[in-house]
């Protein structure tokens, strides 16, 4: 009852849900190779211009759903036969359409369910510098960012903390100014203080994420841990002046009373400096005169 007329000549070869429907019922139906067939026109569809973004979103969750066998349409004895087919159909898609992301990321996935980062990394890297369109081209710097900020915390997750922060540092030289950037140094600054116990390396990271990422709401936090991890250095005055830098720069945090008091503690306990420490909580009656401390 069903046949290549939905997408033929006399269909519409151009909507790319009769290709995903089509493929669907094949399965179903255990017509694996007709069912590749038309999966495979399908992603060349997905790429031409009157492909529609939800028609073509349907196409590769369709592809998702084969490789994990969500609709029951095959055992797993037959998947473990399907799933290398697959993986060979979105390659030569990605051979034939350069420049369609979509095939890109969705043997992306297909490498991340194996487990082969690298593989991905490779497919993504090549991708990179065979297409031209810029919009493509940032599409997959997203990509293979994402992919070197797995690896590096698969390697902090397997305790190999040097070369997981040599990863993370990769990804905030190539992409300087992207989110994942912003997590690379996060976690370079959580290697070094928790795991590797160096917190000047911990303290040089998060000064970095405050200088690059300014406009970040992380930035007043990131500032009270640098001063937390001066006073643990025992370098007081530098842990001041860190607290002072969170109460003059955002008017707005929450954390500026308990800053001020911070400085008044450090005068008072650690610098031994009574008078100073008087001013500091005169300074915080004034600046704060709400807080319970008052």
């Amino acid at each position: 009852p069903y046949g290549d007329s939905m997408v033929g000549p006399c269909g519409a070869p151009e909507r790319v849900v009769n290709y995903t429907e089509l493929s669907h019922l094949y399965m179903l139906q255990h017509r694996f190779d007709e069912g590749f067939g038309v999966l495979s026109k399908g992603l060349r569809a997905a790429g031409g211009r009157a492909a529609e973004a939800e028609e073509t979103r349907r196409l590769y969750a369709e592809v998702g759903k084969i490789w994990e066998g969500q609709y029951d349409f095959a055992t797993e004895g037959e998947l473990e036969q399907l799933r290398p087919r697959l993986k060979a159909a979105l390659e030569q898609a990605v051979m034939d359409d350069p420049a369609n992301p979509g095939n890109y990321e969705a043997l992306g996935q297909v490498f991340r369910e194996e487990k082969n980062l690298d593989g991905a990394l490779e497919l993504f890297q090549k991708a990179y510098d065979r297409v031209t369109e810029p919009m493509v081209k940032k599409q997959l710097e997203r990509e293979i960012a994402r992919l070197l900020l797995q690896r590096a915390k698969d390697r902090e997750k397997n305790k190999d903390y040097e070369n997981a922060v040599a990863e993370y540092r990769a990804i905030v030289e190539r992409f300087p100014t992207s989110s994942n950037a912003a997590t690379a140094l996060f976690q370079i600054a959580t290697v070094y203080n928790y795991r590797l116990r160096e917190p000047w390396n911990a303290i040089d990271a998060k000064l970095e994420y405050v200088r690059r990422f300014p406009d970040s709401d992380r930035c007043p936090d990131e500032l009270v841990e640098i001063a937390g991890l001066y006073r643990r250095a025992n370098e007081y005055d530098k842990a001041i002046e860190t607290f002072r830098a969170v109460i003059s720069q955002y008017p707005d945090y929450d954390g500026r009373a308990d800053a001020q008091w911070m400085i008044a503690s450090l005068c008072g306990g650690y610098l031994r400096d009574k008078e100073r420490a008087v001013e500091e909580y005169r300074r915080f009656v004034e600046l704060f005169p709400e807080s319970d401390r008052c």
